[in-house]
């Protein structure tokens, strides 16, 4: 079996709404539903103090901005609302839309500290996914480009 590689930070897509409050309004709680949540024997890639890049939804294809990782966990909707309601990337409205039919199942929640928009977006050859990229020392300069 192939070794993973060491991950740097990830890139997921956020909508031009959610990049204003991130940036504009201080919320610091991100959400993300995963294609599958961790278990004991899967190897979990994410960890304290890398990155999240936001990539701008819309056909951009542009990386706006960053922030750190300062903790994550897997939450249930009714959890994240109870702890988290003020400080939610989205309204509370749109978390429930966001998981309708999902309701059992954990949303990875990422709490993020010293986001930094970028003056200059970082323009990307392809669009990011839904489900996201990992950013690694083997790809670090094609997505950041430096």
């Amino acid at each position: 079996m192939a070794e993973l590689l060491e991950v740097l930070g990830i890139v997921y897509p956020v909508s031009p709404e959610v990049v204003d409050n991130i940036f504009n309004k201080n919320k610091t709680i991100f959400l993300k539903f995963t294609t599958h949540e961790p278990t004991r024997k899967t190897k979990v890639r994410l960890k304290e103090g890398i990155k999240l890049y936001f990539y701008k939804s819309g056909g951009e294809k542009i990386i706006v901005g960053e922030a750190i990782i300062s903790k994550f966990d897997y939450l249930l909707v009714s959890e994240i609302i109870r702890k988290f309601r003020n400080r939610m990337i989205i309204s509370e409205e749109e978390l429930m839309g966001y998981s309708t039919g999902r309701e059992q199942k954990r949303i990875l929640v990422l709490k993020i500290i010293n986001p930094i928009k970028y003056q200059k977006p970082i323009k990307q050859s392809k669009p990011v996914t839904m489900a996201g990229l990992y950013v690694t020392n083997e790809n670090k300069l094609k997505i950041l480009k430096k």
